[in-house]
């Protein structure tokens, strides 16, 4: 899931699961990784999870909040298997926190798990206390799915309350179970409106009024999460399945997406409703995607799942995955847009690796669980950029192995998509293959780094400024995982490398990678 830092559009936060190694067996953990150009490089990539932990981890959370001139955090949520100290392999929400931007990260703090019951699905927003209060204050707000004395799953609210430039350990915080009786809740989201601090909504999904049979619930809060009004069946499906449910806020408008079971066919489509009057009233249910258009296969219209919704007034965006029978079954991303916070919708486009309003996997990525933000900023409406960060496969892939891709939209108000289907708008950004070099600027030797999701051959080579090689530093097959290159300043003959720039260029089956590297001596 990705968030973005509130002064500017170039900073951009991608937190994710990954396996370290390709082993089938290998335990995820929880890696962030860092922008700091608009999206066109992350070369900071952090573990979060307990790197030496063989428990496991999972569906991270994200969000940030500050002031320019005073410093910006970000807040990473996720859930953990934790056996210490505890009966038997529960899991918890854990939770990390950086005051530099995601430079450096605090130590590991759990939010939950004090009991042996099971917390999962960490969903996180944030929101800030407006003037005249005396002191800086942002509320967290945690919303997950926590294990009651019966073996059910409740949903669960938690607001933290800290002061920006307070350190303490022990920040007040408020919580409140929003949810009662003996069934099991799934999928929890919750979003905070910027523009009205006080109200929070959750939504959910759970068979409470027919078994076997989800529905999409929503909750609200009015008074900045001390209360909570009865909850709301948002899907009002008894009889099928809704699922996955998403929300966004703005002002006084609310949104909510979801996935659900076509009666006709039972087979998934994204569904949709909205209130501008903060949760009071709803339009009806709507389907955003009836108009896609049906399989050439067996002539059946995509599935479509796990949508995502942003809002920046007063437009309103969505991506999902849709999946068409083609001969080659799978996915991609698909993008939706309003220019009215919901009330209409433009026709839905692919965001790459589609023709004929269907995936061709042999020439584009197959993408899964995208996730949508707008980069808050005070720059000009046409500075500003929709991201979107899902996982896919690269091109012709042969293994199961999945990377993680970010898009970045130029442009948040273009309602056309060029001819193709593509949108030459969006800049697609493969992020499965972590490189880095360091020290830089260095003046003895160097150690270049490289993460690796799936074996590739690989060549890394050191070119001078003027583009001529002067050393080639590998040209091997190279297994997953993490891989370091040690190598001092000489070039092919063992000369001694002037001061100056150079560039380091790695090249795997993923694509080219280039990182500059700043020569100097004393």
């Amino acid at each position: 899931m990705g968030g973005q830092s509130y002064d500017n559009p170039q900073w951009v936060h991608v937190i994710y699961s990954f396996f370290p190694t390709a082993a089938p067996d290998q335990y995820e953990e929880i890696r962030y990784a860092r922008s700091t150009d608009g999206g066109r490089d992350f070369p900071d990539r952090v573990t979060l999870s307990d790197p030496n932990d063989v428990d496991e981890a999972w569906t991270p959370s994200i969000a940030t909040y500050g002031f320019s001139g005073q410093g910006y955090s970000v807040i990473a949520n996720y859930f953990d298997e934790d056996s210490i100290g505890r009966e038997g392999h529960r899991y918890s929400i854990l939770q990390r926190q950086s005051r530099d931007r995601g430079l450096t990260w605090g130590q590991r703090n759990r939010l939950t798990g004090l009991t042996v019951r099971d917390c999962v699905w960490p969903s996180l927003a944030t929101t800030r206390r407006p003037p005249p209060e005396p002191t800086t204050v942002f509320y967290e707000h945690h919303i997950y799915c926590e294990e009651d004395a019966d073996d059910y799953m409740q949903v669960t609210y938690e607001r933290i309350e800290r002061d920006m430039f307070d350190d303490s350990p022990d920040p007040e915080f408020i919580e409140r179970v929003l949810t009662q009786g003996p069934v099991d809740r799934s999928n929890p989201c919750i979003a905070a409106s910027p523009g009205e601090w006080r109200y929070i909504y959750a939504v959910w999904s759970d068979d409470s009024t027919n078994v076997n049979n989800e529905e999409v619930w929503l909750r609200r809060s009015t008074d900045g999460g001390q209360t909570w009004v009865l909850k709301r069946n948002i899907s009002e499906t008894p009889n099928y399945e809704s699922q996955a449910p998403c929300v966004a806020a703005c002002s006084t408008t609310v949104l909510v997406a979801w996935q659900e079971e076509n009666p006709a066919d039972r087979r998934f489509r994204i569904m949709f409703r909205r209130s501008y009057d903060s949760g009071e009233s709803w339009s009806d249910p709507v389907c955003l995607t009836a108009d896609l258009p049906s399989g050439v296969l067996h002539n059946r219209p995509p599935e479509c799942f796990t949508p995502s919704l942003a809002i920046y007034y007063p437009y309103a965006y969505l991506v999902f995955q849709a999946g068409w029978d083609t001969p080659a079954p799978g996915y991609g991303v698909m993008f939706m847009m309003s220019t009215d916070l919901g009330g209409t919708w433009e026709p839905a486009y692919s965001l790459g690796g589609w023709t004929d309003n269907e995936p061709d996997l042999d020439e584009g990525n197959e993408g899964l669980f995208p996730t949508i933000s707008v980069s808050q900023g005070t720059r000009p409406v046409a500075e500003k950029y929709l991201n979107v960060v899902y996982s896919g496969k690269p091109p012709a892939s042969s293994t199961s192995a999945y990377q993680v891709y970010y898009l970045r939209g130029n442009d948040i108000t273009s309602t056309t998509p060029p001819d193709g289907g593509q949108s030459a708008g969006w800049v697609g950004l493969p992020t499965g293959v972590g490189f880095r070099v360091w020290p830089n600027p260095a003046e003895s030797d160097v150690c270049a780094e490289l993460e690796l999701a799936r074996p590739s051959d690989v060549e890394l080579a050191l070119y001078d400024i003027q583009g001529r090689q002067v050393r080639e530093l590998a040209a091997d097959k190279v297994s997953a995982g993490r891989h370091s290159f040690r190598f001092d300043l000489t070039g092919h003959s063992g000369e001694r490398l002037s001061a100056g720039t150079y560039m380091l260029v790695l090249q795997t089956s993923a694509g080219t990678e280039v990182r500059r590297l700043q020569v100097v001596r004393r």
